[in-house]
């Protein structure tokens, strides 16, 4: 068996290919934005505890969506039907349906977990403005522009609303000592 060093130049070479492929898997990760990968959840070691508290929720949803389209068996079974659908699927721009549904379903959970926080609920009109902010990000250019934004701020606005009545039912429920729950 010959040594790393009589293998050198093989192993650069490995380096450079496996660099070039973890750049490109690892891109949003690289600009300061977390990311679900299967049943991995990514977050940067720059964001401080703060930011990665509210952004658990939306990417353990993703982590359920990734078990749905794995038929419930695991979520890295529905890792290649969820990355179709969500990337290649809608191919046209402003037409990326399920990319829309997929991020203002995993929106919803995190307004929910705000709406329920016990220490600082957060207020109908916190989490409009958060809501609007998130439909700004989906019908923009980081997500490719996926839905016209008028969709975006209508669709978002609306689901808000249910997500903050289901919060305060759990917020509620968490005072009374009873399950969370719907």
């Amino acid at each position: 068996m010959s040594s790393w060093v009589e293998r050198r130049e093989e192993l650069q070479a490995i380096a450079r290919e496996t660099d070039k492929a973890c750049r490109l898997v690892c891109f949003p990760f690289a600009l300061g934005v977390a990311f679900t990968f299967g049943a991995l959840i990514l977050i940067p070691k720059t964001w401080t505890y703060d930011m990665a508290f509210w952004v658990v929720p939306h990417e353990a949803r993703h982590v359920r969506q990734y078990r749905w389209f794995g038929l419930g068996i695991h979520p890295w079974v529905g890792l290649i039907p969820f990355l179709l659908t969500y990337f290649l699927l809608p191919i046209p721009l402003l037409l990326a349906w399920p990319r829309y549904r997929l991020e203002l379903d995993a929106c919803f959970h995190s307004w929910v977990a705000r709406a329920a926080y016990r220490e600082n609920p957060a207020t109908p009109s916190q989490l409009q403005q958060i809501a609007l902010s998130s439909a700004a990000r989906v019908s923009g250019g980081s997500y490719l522009y996926s839905v016209p934004a008028p969709w975006a701020r209508w669709g978002y606005t609306r689901k808000v609303d249910e997500a903050y009545r289901i919060g305060r039912v759990r917020l509620l429920a968490s005072y009374r000592g009873t399950p969370r729950g719907y």
